[in-house]
């Protein structure tokens, strides 16, 4: 069970992510979310999004903690660009139901499935 203040920080690390003109890895992102006035990110007008210096108060280990927390939760995927190049970071579906609902999508798994399993056991 996430604290409303757990739910509003995570938010804000979806909606970065979310106005970003592309997606971003980790780092980035808290680059972004701290407010750092990066060449990076003034280069690419980060400095100019809703989320920019939106988590300015956190310490990168806490931004870091929240982003795998969102992960954790299936709000976001790390998505490998290819083998040899950085991972980004992708809302899921379920993340985008998070920044409408508020709220955490419970997975549903259909009966037949579900009898399947219980069969197998």
């Amino acid at each position: 069970m996430l604290t409303n203040i757990q739910k509003h920080e995570i938010q804000t690390v979806l909606n970065c992510l979310k106005t970003t003109p592309f997606v971003l890895d980790t780092k980035r992102l808290i680059s972004v979310l701290k407010g750092n006035e990066t060449a990076f990110n003034r280069v690419y007008s980060l400095n100019q999004i809703e989320g920019f210096g939106a988590l300015n108060e956190k310490q990168d280990h806490e931004l870091k903690m929240l982003v795998e927390q969102a992960i954790d939760l299936n709000l976001v995927e790390i998505h490998r660009v290819d083998p040899f190049a950085m991972t980004t970071l992708r809302i899921t579906k379920s993340g985008y139901y998070f920044l409408n609902h508020g709220a955490i999508r419970q997975r549903v798994v259909p009966k037949a499935t579900m009898d399947k399993k219980l069969l197998a056991a």
